[in-house]
């Protein structure tokens, strides 16, 4: 789509060139100058926002409860919304120490690191760190099951998913399914974890 785009302006500019020389110049002059203005600005956010980043994952905040981290995430987002690495550092911080308060706070920090999840996805529904964050999020083995099981659906090849799917099957009560799927990890180290998840 972007490629026809940028065709049309050129073969436009080609066919009018020939009749408006001076004005066909002078308008691609314009429309290179705001190119550059828009990449300039862009290069900014982003600049910041990965800043940003930087500080939350390494810097001075990084030990710091999710709450106080919150407004700089929101920030780098606003910049940059398509670094869903962010929005998995943030649900991963959320969801980790959704334990180490009480139930009001505990809650909160579920439901905050489940919209983090979301946003994440948004950007890149195939990342098996936000999907595997979404299942483990997830209120019960079956809801976390159907975060999971179509995901691997799509990268099946990967022992460590179809080992996850194993588990999470057996979680849910499909224990005969479950069974069906371990011979496929025969001989793999992930065998003998997906094997006493359906042990009786």
């Amino acid at each position: 789509m972007i490629r026809r785009y940028w065709l049309t302006i050129l073969l436009w500019c080609s066919a009018a060139g020939s009749r408006f020389p001076g004005r066909v110049a002078g308008a691609v002059g314009v429309m290179m100058a705001v190119a550059g203005l828009l990449a300039v600005s862009y290069g900014g956010r982003v600049a910041v926002a990965q800043a940003g980043y930087y500080r939350l994952k390494y810097g001075s905040l990084v030990d710091s409860i999710p709450e106080d981290k919150t407004a700089l995430a929101e920030r780098a987002y606003a910049l940059y919304p398509s670094n869903y690495y962010l929005c998995l550092l943030m649900a991963g911080d959320f969801w980790r120490q959704s334990g180490e308060v009480g139930r009001g706070r505990r809650e909160a920090r579920k439901t905050t690191a489940a919209d983090w999840c979301e946003r994440g996805r948004r950007q890149n529904p195939y990342g098996r760190e936000l999907v595997w964050t979404a299942a483990d999020i997830a209120p019960s083995p079956g809801a976390a099951l159907a975060v999971w099981e179509p995901y691997v659906e799509r990268v099946f090849w990967e022992p460590w998913n179809l080992a996850a799917l194993i588990r999470l099957k057996a979680a849910a009560g499909h224990v005969a399914a479950a069974r069906e799927l371990l011979p496929l990890l025969q001989g793999r180290p992930e065998y003998a974890a997906a094997a006493s998840a359906i042990s009786p």
